[in-house]
């Protein structure tokens, strides 16, 4: 076992924290029990960072001035990522096809989409994007394997990932067509993962 020693802490510290806006906002959401309120942040807050990344404005370490610090409006905008990313993995999930268009270059694989399910309806978008995945037609393959786990992968990059293994068979034996550029590796990676493809199609 471990021997933890507590050294202690300064009381100004603690005068510092209690002093703070984000300690004094939990302290008024404690109910007459003793229990607190968890809330998320306000639903404008979320409009304010959607709309700074929209004009392609990023944060800076301060954050936005009228929703919070940079780690505040970091994790705004990983919730609203991860939002819009449920709704594509719902529409890989129901598709009836889907083809790849995948471009290699300065040490980046870059992977979009277009899927089509039963009513006709289609959605694109960006799969992921895999940096310095070497050199080789192996390891275009295994780059390309990798996005397509993180991309079925719920709250990928914290400790809540969880991988979502019926979303990833999915893709794989949905994805009919590759489009790729004349690069010999490029070619030689459709070639290994043609196997699978022809059989997905074939059922």
């Amino acid at each position: 076992s471990t021997e933890v020693t507590f050294v202690g802490t300064r009381l100004c510290h603690l005068k510092r924290h209690a002093a703070g806006s984000g300690h004094q906002k939990s302290l008024s959401a404690v109910n007459d029990s003793g229990a607190a309120l968890v809330q998320s942040p306000a639903l404008g807050d979320f409009g304010l960072v959607l709309a700074s990344a929209r004009r392609g404005t990023a944060p800076n370490v301060h954050g936005l001035s009228a929703v919070g610090r940079g780690g505040k409006v970091r994790r705004l905008e990983y919730c609203l990522a991860e939002a819009q990313k449920s709704q594509v993995r719902v529409f890989l999930r129901g598709a009836r096809t889907i083809s790849l268009q995948r471009d290699a270059r300065k040490a980046r694989l870059a992977l979009r989409f277009v899927a089509v399910n039963d009513a006709l309806k289609v959605k694109s978008g960006l799969l992921g994007v895999e940096r310095n995945f070497g050199t080789t037609a192996d390891d275009i393959t295994r780059a390309t394997m990798s996005i397509f786990k993180r991309a079925s992968t719920i709250c990928s990059g914290t400790r809540f990932a969880k991988l979502d293994k019926k979303l990833l068979s999915c893709i794989r034996n949905k994805t009919h067509m590759i489009c790729v550029d004349s690069a010999s590796d490029e070619l030689l990676s459709c070639e290994s993962m043609r196997k699978p493809l022809a059989e997905s199609m074939a059922a």
